[in-house]
């Protein structure tokens, strides 16, 4: 579907054109879903230079762009490649979307996977506490991707040795988690009765 999509666009708009670097980075990820790192790889690197392109050097999707990358090294343990791609994509979201943006967090987010999985754990700390107070201010307490920041800190904080932070997160993540399993069950049984009575207004 999407080499179609990105077949389609390039005889429509043009291989270089803005639009095409959605497919293309589209694309990336596929082949990264795959594991075939390689192509995965291209496509990221043919999305990024079309952004560059045609955005600028500066612009949030071009930061995407990077990150995607940077990612996609990281899962490679090419972290050399990856430290760097990361650091300036998180410098440019803080300067155009400053860091109370889901887009940020999310980059944000994987700098702290890359600082961990490197060993550097002082640093990696700041970041998910960061993630986890962006995603609790803009999705809530009991959003699932919340509940996600929440668990990676604990699991950070218990390396770091902070054991007794972590266990305090663990039970804040088990209460959270249940009040939104709860929030999810309510929400359905309400959807049931819209449901019901849409129908027999009908009849």
């Amino acid at each position: 579907m999407y080499k179609r999509s990105l077949s389609i666009k390039e005889r429509l708009l043009g291989p270089s054109h803005r639009d095409t670097a959605s497919c293309v980075s589209n694309l990336g990820l596929l082949y990264l879903h795959k594991k075939d790192y390689d192509k995965a790889e291209s496509f990221y690197k043919r999305a990024l230079n079309i952004r560059q392109a045609t955005l600028g050097p500066s612009h949030p999707l071009v930061a995407a762009e990077m990150s995607h990358l940077a990612e996609l090294y990281r899962i490679e343990k090419k972290y050399d490649k990856a430290e760097p791609l990361l650091e300036k994509a998180m410098s440019l979201y803080e300067k155009k979307l400053g860091i109370n943006n889901l887009d940020a967090a999310m980059c944000m987010l994987n700098l702290g996977c890359l600082y961990r999985d490197e060993g550097k754990l002082k640093k990696a700390e700041p970041l998910f506490r960061r993630t986890l107070g962006v995603r609790e201010r803009l999705l809530g307490p009991t959003h699932p991707e919340t509940l996600t920041a929440l668990k990676d800190y604990s699991g950070l904080l218990r390396k770091l040795g902070r054991e007794k932070e972590a266990k305090d997160l663990d039970a804040k993540f088990k209460a959270l988690k249940e009040q939104s399993e709860k929030e999810a069950k309510t929400g359905k049984q309400n959807l049931k009765l819209k449901t019901r009575a849409v129908e027999r207004n009908l009849d």
